[in-house]
């Protein structure tokens, strides 16, 4: 491209990159929500804490050991656990431009992908602004792709290709092992290699970059995912735990779990249509087709136009993962057809519209003007972020201002292990002699994994949010058929009172108006079945997190118990 006609693109994705940074920092020292709090949790002990705290999360502990040394320059606070995000997601803007010029060559198409990367608060922006591994995935994925095209488009010499193979291995690599549902990204571009050599039209695309090469490469992604094994065998053992939140999608989330994907597949199929029926009539008048963007010579080398060659990309990248993750799903392997586990596929969705951008400039210039435009507009929002979702912070620092010595907190995280908790919960008031295969688990489960489960319940409350009262902090399985124990009752009756923080009540009581003015009613009435009379004397809820403080008195009579 020549350099005197890129500097305006130039400049305007240094704007677009200003105002997306601008775009995420504005919601830096917003409370942390739950998940970033695990986060938090991993990072807040020393560094031989990070893997076991992780595993626990089911992730491997790569992207907390960044987020570790994050935390130990800026410390253990918002800043310090989303400074991997942040730059991560500012630095998508610029990268996801350079791979989209590449695969489109075109720079009007390029620029709206930066564009919906930079402005689409509620997706891209979101993550960036997100202490967990998202971000990142986005990065990498772009370059991960953008290697590959590199390595099938010949580059000039035998070091820069084997420089490519390296790449192309050791970001694999890093993806698996900051999530790993990433090596879905493997089938969108295996997909896009087989099609562009095998898909009519195709047949002459020829490439250095062999099958053979591609599968040796492929391969050793693979042998250097083994040594997880271990980790992902025990998350498939836990699988039926996702049927909580991941249900099986409907026909329409198939194509589109993404809310800026109907845009993009929509813009895409319309002016798809409208690029071939331009075509069509300009063969029927003789007239000869409209000159394609001009692209690196290297390029047409290889046989393939790079505006095909990089739609056909696009839609493989979307696409593939997508498919693999609703098979994993529908056949019950693994329910991960989940947006957050797709992620690789999500950071395609910019390449598309850049790809009907790309189309669209055979047509006319100002086609392509009126499709970015339109991209943008459709594919965007809201234009600023609201990552406000649970306020941790002040509902800790609540109970922190008011806590007695030796009042127990108790903390209903609503995390899916809890279950776990209540299970192992059951099977110690089981005779032993009655049930020696649970008494059998109970003495190797509970005494080397419950005390760490107990603590990741807790992990909440024990990260950048602390309590200084001296007082026991007690996980509960909380539901709303039942919120406590007869121990935890016991507890509570013993110091005169308690507290106890609730995530999300909205959630356990859908159909309530008042949520936590119910959720403290079942509280009291559920202390009156034990026999202990209980009132509310503090009730407060922080956007997602609800904190009650009971008092108790004398036990209630006999004949007054609730059966």
């Amino acid at each position: 491209m020549n350099p005197r006609r890129s500097w305006p693109s130039l400049i305007l994705l240094a704007l677009l990159t200003v105002a997306g940074g601008v775009l995420r920092l504005q919601d830096v020292t917003h409370s942390l929500w739950l998940d970033e709090l695990h986060t938090a949790w991993c990072v807040a002990g020393e560094f031989n804490d990070i893997a076991p705290r992780a595993r626990l999360g089911n992730y491997s502990p790569l992207y907390f050991w960044l987020v570790w040394g994050s935390a130990g320059w800026l410390g253990l606070s918002e800043w310090g656990v989303r400074l991997p995000s942040i730059v991560a997601g500012i630095a998508l803007i610029p990268v996801i431009y350079l791979a989209a010029a590449r695969f489109t060559s075109n720079r009007i198409a390029a620029l709206t992908a930066a564009a919906i990367v930079a402005l689409d608060g509620g997706f891209f922006g979101w993550y960036a602004l997100e202490a967990r591994p998202y971000a990142l995935v986005q990065l990498l994925a772009v370059v991960h792709v953008w290697v590959l095209f590199e390595l099938v488009h010949a580059p000039k010499s035998r070091a820069a290709h084997r420089l490519l193979r390296v790449a192309f291995v050791v970001l694999g690599l890093a993806l698996f092992y900051l999530h790993y549902t990433t090596i879905l990204l493997l089938a969108g571009e295996l997909a896009w290699y087989a099609g562009r050599r095998w898909l009519p039209g195709r047949s002459a695309c020829t490439s250095p970059y062999s099958w053979r090469a591609l599968s040796v490469d492929a391969l050793l992604i693979c042998a250097a995912c083994v040594p997880a094994l271990g980790h992902l065998r025990e998350i498939y053992d836990r699988r039926a735990n996702w049927t909580q939140f991941v249900s099986l999608p409907a026909l329409s989330d198939l194509a589109a779990p993404f809310a800026a994907a109907p845009a993009a597949l929509a813009i895409l199929v319309v002016i798809a249509v409208a690029v071939a029926i331009y075509r069509r009539s300009e063969r029927g008048t003789g007239v000869p087709p409209v000159m394609a963007p001009v692209g690196r010579p290297d390029l047409e080398a290889v046989g393939a136009e790079p505006s095909h060659d990089g739609l056909l990309l696009a839609l493989c990248w979307y696409a593939a993962p997508l498919a693999a993750a609703a098979v994993l799903t529908f056949s019950e392997v693994a329910r991960v057809f989940y947006p957050r586990y797709l992620m690789v596929a999500a950071v395609a969705i910019p390449v598309l519209a850049a790809a009907a951008v790309g189309l669209a400039r055979r047509i006319h210039l100002g086609a392509a003007a009126a499709v970015t435009l339109a991209a943008i507009f459709l594919m965007t929002g809201p234009w600023t972020i609201d990552h406000f979702v649970e306020d941790w912070r002040s509902a800790v620092a609540l109970v922190d201002r008011h806590q007695k010595d030796g009042e127990p907190l108790f903390v209903a995280a609503g995390l899916i292990e809890a279950a776990e908790l209540s299970q192992a919960s059951e099977e110690e008031t089981d005779s032993p002699a009655e049930k020696p295969e649970a008494a059998h688990r109970i003495s190797i489960r509970h005494v080397s994994g419950q005390a760490a489960l107990r603590e990741y319940l807790l992990f909440p409350i024990h990260g950048p949010y602390e309590l200084s009262a001296a007082a026991s902090h007690v996980p509960l399985a909380a539901a709303a058929e039942s919120l406590i124990t007869a121990s935890d009752v016991s507890r509570v009756r013993q110091s005169g009172g308690g507290w106890f923080l609730f995530r999300s009540p909205e959630a356990m009581f859908p159909d309530h108006p008042k949520p936590v003015e119910r959720l403290s009613r079942q509280l009291v009435e559920e202390f009156g079945a034990h026999g202990i009379s209980a009132r509310v004397t503090l009730r407060r809820s922080f956007r997602g997190v609800a904190v009650i403080r009971l008092e108790v008195k004398h036990p209630l009579p006999f004949g007054d118990r609730t059966e």
